[in-house]
């Protein structure tokens, strides 16, 4: 599956709360999708490298 292209990452302005954010799969990879609301904190664990 191909990686989604965002062409402007900036969604949110560095001077208030963030109010959207990207949604991202199961495997951790960005959508491409924007949600109306803050992201939950979660803990993204880095791959495995071998």
């Amino acid at each position: 599956m191909a990686q989604a292209t965002i062409e402007d990452p900036i969604i949110n302005s560095p001077f208030m709360e963030p109010a959207r954010h990207f949604v991202m799969d199961t495997d951790g990879k960005v959508t491409g999708k924007i949600e109306a609301r803050r992201r939950p904190s979660e803990f993204y664990p880095p791959p495995l490298c071998r």
